[in-house]
């Protein structure tokens, strides 16, 4: 009895599983209708949004308009055209500028070679006037003497005698005496050269006036110390003309040196210059 309630059991197992597979395969289609509806409404609902609005027109351009835009182009045209002609003048000028920069340069060349020779040239034309001067104060000196003393005899530069040297002998014996005018004993008063009334000779010129006023005024004699100090001066006043003796024509030069030479014989002494 047992195995007859079992066969009957076994011959269901098939069909439960078809039963359920059935009920499986509704239920799948129910979900697969359920999502399409739900897409459908989704897409209905997409395409029922309303429309973007429509952009209003752009206005025409008005002939106003146009000819402004066309002179825009004409001058930004006429624009490119001056820039490229302003980089070719600037182009031109710094042209210009170095070849004026290399002109100045080779002029400033020439100037300072032409400075440089006229230096030379005055250098050698002072040099040649001092000569001069020098000759001409020799003979000068020589012709105005009254005499000469024996040991100036035989002299001459072909003997080895410097012209100083012969000038300075010369001198010796070719001191005349000053006129009153010139130099005044009893008062002392000097009435230099115009060259000796310089400016530059003013410190020793007052200074020999007074030692020769002082004399004068109290009847002292420059015999010792007193004539000594006053020959130092008047030696002084020599060396400081004599290296002025570029500035001064020979004549002028040799009168006042003269001048010098006979008021130092007015102290009593020899004039060794």
């Amino acid at each position: 009895m047992g195995r007859s309630h079992q066969q009957p059991a076994r011959g269901l197992i098939p069909w439960a599983i078809m039963a359920a597979a059935v009920v499986l395969a509704i239920g799948m289609a129910r979900h697969d209708r359920n999502t399409a509806r739900l897409t459908a409404t989704v897409s209905s609902r997409t395409i029922r949004l309303p429309a973007a609005p429509e952009l209003p027109a752009l206005p025409q351009p008005t002939p106003a308009m146009r000819e402004a835009a066309a002179d825009l182009e004409r001058a930004a045209e006429e624009a490119k055209v001056a820039a490229v002609a302003l980089k070719r003048v600037e182009a031109e000028m710094e042209a210009q500028q170095r070849a004026l920069e290399a002109m100045k340069a080779d002029a400033d060349a020439k100037a300072n070679r032409t400075r440089t020779e006229i230096e030379e040239a005055q250098t050698q034309l002072e040099a040649q006037r001092t000569a001069l001067e020098r000759k001409l104060r020799l003979s000068e000196v020589i012709l105005a003497a009254p005499r000469m003393p024996p040991v100036t005899r035989g002299l001459t530069t072909g003997q080895g005698t410097k012209m100083e040297q012969a000038a300075r002998v010369a001198a010796m014996g070719a001191a005349p005496r000053l006129s009153p005018t010139e130099f005044n004993p009893e008062s002392g008063a000097v009435t230099w050269p115009s060259v000796l009334a310089d400016p530059r000779y003013a410190d020793l010129t007052s200074a020999i006036e007074g030692r020769f006023r002082d004399r004068a005024a109290h009847g002292e004699s420059l015999q010792g110390s007193p004539g000594k100090a006053l020959e130092r001066l008047i030696d002084d006043l020599i060396e400081r003309f004599r290296k002025d003796v570029a500035h001064y024509s020979s004549g002028r030069y040799g009168k006042a040196r003269t001048f010098l030479d006979s008021l130092r014989a007015e102290c009593g002494e020899v004039p060794g210059h």
